[in-house]
């Protein structure tokens, strides 16, 4: 019985630890992309997640998500996926990282589009 309360303080430690550092870890700009496509996630019970995919001028391509981030201060991202269109040139204030195997993307946080 004790080793479970081990284990679960443990976990309790790492997710209060991983989720200032999800929130605040890494925020970059993200320059001169293209907006290939976008798709809505609904998840029915919570806010939606919108997924926007984007390529370089090089080529390569990154899909970023665009949802509310309450301790970056952030509660418009539909408002904000509103003005996100296909073929508009972006730059992104993003943070977060892309990990692949928890399907994570980076989060927008601010956006500057042209069309």
């Amino acid at each position: 019985m004790k080793i479970m309360y081990i284990a679960i303080a443990f976990f309790l430690v790492g997710l209060l630890g991983y989720a200032p550092y999800k929130a605040y870890g890494t925020i970059d700009t993200v320059t001169n992309v293209v907006v290939t496509g976008k798709e809505i996630k609904r998840n029915g019970q919570t806010s939606d997640r919108y997924l926007i995919a984007t390529r370089t001028q090089n080529g390569s391509v990154e899909v970023f998500e665009n949802t509310d981030a309450w301790l970056n201060g952030k509660f418009a991202s539909s408002d904000m996926n509103a003005i996100i269109a296909e073929g508009d040139m972006c730059t992104f204030t993003v943070n977060g990282w892309r990990v692949p195997l928890f399907s994570m993307y980076r989060n927008i946080l601010e956006t500057d589009c042209s069309r």
